[in-house]
């Protein structure tokens, strides 16, 4: 290998390292400080900013992580818990789905009602103006299809089982990573955190494809890791796992463009092949939402055009207030902008431009009079202990069964928010940690370091996007094996 192109490489590498353990590092100090919470009368997504006694959390953050160490010093002589793990995700979040008895809402409805349609046939009960305005929801209302006819109006439980098992499917790839970043006692250590993440199997409720998407993501990550450190050379594996994901839910596109990145730069090392095979995978993701929707217009004969321009979203999250979830969340504006423009998405590409604009101007002139907006902002997008898993699948008028009860206003309630809290400063500390561990161990190899890089990506991007933190929750996954690496690097040296 050119040595040049070998520094190029592993400079690149501790870059991204340097990065994405800063933002860690941010996220962990910004918990000593603050914590954001929903409501728990209401129960709407709407997150609020506390403060924290950082006398009280630092010592107890401290003292967590003391005892991980030592429960790693523990795991690595036992066998692999990766399989009881993942039955445990899947079997809690089955038992949630099952006693939630809950219905869709907002999107969620929308989305299955056309799913409904489709399955029926009468194509005139689907509302053209709401699909017009986002027509990429189309491909899940494709996804949802086939369980309509099999079960019905009611999408639950099927779907939410359904939706078990992928959450209980994202447990073996993140542990393989671990295993492979620390050895035996960071998977096990990986897997029990899977299980003591609750927004994981919670999710299972929300009538998306947020974890069928996250599953398939995360097995690409571990691919693409195996891939680029010698192991199984099936390209086409990347693309076949990415390309449903990325259709599944437009947010993976930042786990499609982290290893069309890694590919590329794993080009730099003597195989040239691996560009073209990264071009491939980011047109075949980035057009996944095209071929849906060509589908649907094909079967239907609608046409529903580009919809609103992404860019609106962008000066929704940059400039929003008064919204449904915090700083820089949902408040109307792209719907509001793009049918003030009778529906043509050029006229509001044109006129968010010049909203930007002005944004832009302003925040020169003034940045520090945006930092408030922005803290507020990072904390309720990263720091919420429930990532929306609840607020986003139950409302206040629902009647759940014994073991969702626990959760939605019960006895549990408090103590698995606090709990929660704490594994979020213990993860983004060892994150941190553990990021800097690997660029040492593999000399800032990028394929030891594309978990951390994807969790880098959606940090970025949800400073502009939309506020919400279930958009964040899967790339938090990616922190958990490399927090439980770390944390089995300690132990290694705390019980040799």
């Amino acid at each position: 290998m050119n040595r040049q192109l070998d520094r190029v490489y592993h400079g690149l590498g501790w870059c991204a390292a340097a990065l994405a353990c800063a933002a860690a590092a941010l996220l962990w100090c910004m918990s000593l400080r603050y914590t954001a919470s929903f409501d728990p009368a209401s129960f709407e997504e709407r997150l609020t900013l506390y403060p924290v006694g950082m006398r009280r959390t630092l010592p107890c953050c401290l003292l967590l992580l003391a005892m991980l160490t030592a429960a790693d010093g523990l795991l690595r002589r036992r066998r692999s818990l990766m399989w009881p793990c993942t039955a445990a995700v899947a079997v809690l979040g089955a038992a949630y789905v099952l006693s939630l008895h809950g219905q869709p809402i907002d999107d969620q409805a929308r989305v299955w009602e056309m799913a409904v349609a489709l399955s029926s046939g009468d194509f005139s009960a689907i509302d053209p103006d709401y699909f017009v305005a986002y027509p990429y929801q189309v491909n899940m209302a494709q996804l949802l299809e086939p369980l309509a006819r099999l079960f019905g109006h009611d999408p639950y439980p099927a779907f939410g089982l359904m939706n078990a098992v992928c959450a209980g499917s994202c447990v073996p790839p993140l542990c393989r990573i671990a295993a492979r970043l620390g050895g035996r006692g960071a998977e096990n250590l990986c897997g029990l955190l899977c299980v003591g993440f609750l927004p994981l199997w919670l999710t299972a409720a929300f009538l998306y494809g947020t974890l069928a998407a996250t599953a398939c993501a995360l097995w690409a990550v571990w691919a693409a890791m195996s891939l680029c450190d010698g192991g199984s050379r099936r390209l086409w594996l990347l693309v076949a796992l990415l390309f449903p994901a990325s259709l599944l839910y437009s947010g993976s596109l930042i786990f499609a463009v982290a290893v069309a990145l890694l590919l590329l730069l794993d080009a730099l090392r003597g195989r040239p092949l691996r560009a073209v095979a990264a071009l491939v995978l980011l047109v075949v993701c980035m057009k996944s939402n095209q071929v849906g929707q060509m589908v649907f217009c094909w079967r239907t004969g609608m046409d529903f055009g580009p919809g609103i321009p992404k860019s609106a979203w962008v000066y929704m999250g940059l400039t929003a207030t008064d919204t449904n979830s915090a700083a820089g969340g949902f408040n109307s504006y792209p719907k509001l902008v793009f049918w003030g423009n009778q529906g043509n998405a050029q006229a509001t590409a044109v006129a968010v431009r010049e909203d930007l604009r002005t944004w832009w101007q302003g925040f020169v002139s003034a940045p520090q009079a945006s930092w408030h907006f922005f803290r507020e902002k990072i904390c309720t997008e990263w720091l919420d202990p429930w990532f929306t898993s609840l607020t986003s699948t139950y409302t206040a008028e629902a009647a759940p069964g014994a073991f969702a009860s626990l959760f939605c206003g019960g006895a549990l309630l408090d103590p698995s928010s606090s709990m929660l809290r704490y594994l979020l400063r213990t993860v983004y500390a060892a994150a941190a940690a553990g990021t800097l561990c690997a660029a040492r161990r593999y000399r800032g190899a990028v394929w030891a370091l594309l978990p951390t890089i994807c969790f880098l990506g959606s940090f970025l991007f949800q400073i502009v996007w939309e506020n919400h933190s279930r958009y964040c929750m899967p790339y938090f996954l990616c922190l958990l094996p490399v927090a439980a690496a770390a944390l089995g690097k300690a132990a290694e040296k705390t019980f040799p």
